[in-house]
């Protein structure tokens, strides 16, 4: 979506259920990112293997702390990106969503250009001229790229 919004003159993302995105990590990692990597998946294992006594309920806290540290990577990521209120807010992925997280740089800078526009109605159908939402209204389309 990136380079295809670089290269095009509008395009429109339709995506009805958002993903956590995270920074690639090819530059200086912030702070969210720092965190997200201190509370690794080893180090969590290694603290619920101990054996020190610990409530059930404070293992199965540990055992959520990378999932945690995630979305607050991404949320980070979305606010220091997206200046658009709304945007930030459609783009935010459910608490209940387990996708893996997508790893991109240019996802939220791409569409906070201008050139890209953001559709967060489910796809209704496909019609001949172009993409029809559940709230009625139909985009017209030159291409239409799937992604998987």
């Amino acid at each position: 979506m990136v380079a295809l919004a670089a290269a095009g003159r509008r395009v429109k993302v339709f995506e009805d259920r958002p993903r956590l995105v995270l920074p690639e990590g090819r530059r200086v990692p912030g702070r969210a990112e720092l965190l997200a990597a201190a509370a690794g998946p080893r180090r969590v294992a290694a603290a619920c293997s101990a054996r020190i006594p610990t409530l059930p309920l404070v293992r199965r806290g540990l055992a959520g702390a990378p999932v945690r540290a995630h979305r607050l990577a991404g949320s980070h990521q979305r606010r220091r990106l997206v200046p658009d209120p709304w945007m930030r807010r459609q783009l935010t992925p459910s608490r209940h969503d387990h996708r893996p997280p997508l790893r991109s740089d240019g996802y939220y800078r791409a569409l906070a250009s201008g050139r890209a526009q953001l559709v967060s109605w489910p796809i209704a159908r496909i019609t001949t001229d172009g993409i029809r939402t559940c709230d009625g209204l139909e985009h017209r389309i030159d291409h239409l790229v799937v992604a998987g």
